[in-house]
């Protein structure tokens, strides 16, 4: 079961990367998908609805790298969070990134690694962007207007 804990997928063509990152993040006990490329990675997306997806920019597949697969991913989930990790891959392309430019360079520290996922996590999961009303009875509740339940 994996009531309370964050779930994460993983995509990364290299075996090896995949199995690195994974446990570089089995300490924090997060529940933890894999996808070799883009397709599997789009259908786990839909079926898994991950709370971070650490996507290589640079997939084997042919017609669909990291940053494709996002985009697609986006039409049908248009928060979904990504961290892309790369090593040969310049700096104006990574400023171009689906969505947030949020970006890691290879090779990269296991403690970098388990750094930036839970910044973003924590961010991600911060209250900070809800506007909350005071009701007449003191009691909170969310402004539905301002923050819609999609």
């Amino acid at each position: 079961m994996t009531l309370g804990r964050k779930k994460i997928l993983v995509v990364d063509d290299e075996e090896y990367a995949r199995k690195l990152i994974i446990a570089s993040l089995r300490k924090n006990n997060y529940h933890i998908l894999q996808a070799e490329g883009g397709r599997q990675a789009i259908d786990l997306a839909a079926q898994e609805h991950p709370d971070l997806i650490i996507m290589d920019v640079c997939l084997a597949e042919t017609h669909l790298d990291g940053y494709q697969t996002a985009k697609i991913i986006r039409e049908q989930f248009p928060n979904q969070t990504f961290l892309f990790v790369s090593g040969g891959i310049d700096r104006e392309r990574q400023r171009n990134a689906a969505g947030r430019p949020l970006f890691l360079n290879k090779p990269f520290s296991p403690i970098e690694l388990r750094k930036k996922v839970n910044h973003i996590l924590r961010e991600k999961s911060s209250p900070k962007n809800l506007k909350i009303k005071r009701t007449a009875s003191c009691d909170s509740a969310i402004d539905r207007e301002t923050n819609p339940i999609t």
